[in-house]
């Protein structure tokens, strides 16, 4: 379990130890019920905040997945940063494993936090308007860009990179609360191993590979 679920898996420990000793002295079906919620809450706690072990595989010319989800477009534009790339878009349920992690080995150079609103991940309009976090990563291949970006209910988005940090590929470099997108833009000398629609595992799934010799 990620440590950042710990405060919200204690209030759910708290709230079900208080039921039950209520229940004790004054037995009733109230004190029932707390027990009940105080269960359902530390197992959905547990459930999101879940941090398991991934087998990251040494892939020197392969961008992995930052995340757990599902593939919801893909799209050629130009960045400021990365230049002619393809941003692929990965949506991140209120099941899925919100750990984000470095797609490459390299530098993260810039880390920029925009406030915005928080439209539902999967629309349209939450890459450009919902509070996210973007990414400047310098690696041996080239310029890669990720964004990690709030949902509807994801009020919270915790980078651990502050500029000029070097990480390893599969590294956790983030976490993203309740339901959220992570955007990554790639460089178009990279062929896409991914097409919409398909799920991803974070540190496992293999995005894209570099085809320059």
């Amino acid at each position: 379990m990620s440590e950042h679920g710990i405060p919200y898996l204690a209030v759910g420990i708290f709230v079900l130890l208080a039921g039950f000793f209520v229940g004790l002295f004054h037995p009733s079906t109230f004190p029932n019920i707390v027990v009940i919620v105080g269960v359902v809450y530390s197992a959905f706690m547990f459930l999101f905040f879940r941090d398991p072990k991934r087998r990251i595989l040494p892939e020197p010319r392969a961008v992995i997945s930052p995340a757990d989800g599902k593939v919801i477009k893909v799209e050629e534009l130009e960045d400021e940063f990365v230049g002619r790339c393809n941003r692929v878009r990965i949506f991140m349920s209120i099941i899925d494993v919100h750990v984000v992690r470095m797609p490459v080995g390299g530098v993260v150079k810039k880390v920029v936090w925009y406030p915005g609103k928080f439209y539902l991940a999967f629309k349209k309009k939450a890459a450009e308007s919902n509070a996210r976090a973007s990414l400047n990563i310098s690696s041996p291949l080239g310029n890669i860009k990720l964004h990690l970006i709030a949902g509807f209910l994801a009020r919270k988005i915790v980078c651990y990179p502050s500029g000029n940090d070097k990480w390893d590929a599969g590294q956790k470099i983030g976490f993203i609360k309740f339901g959220s997108a992570v955007d990554i833009f790639i460089p178009r000398e990279f062929a896409l191993e991914v097409k919409v629609g398909e799920k991803v595992v974070g540190g496992e799934t293999i995005i894209a590979r570099y085809t320059k010799e």
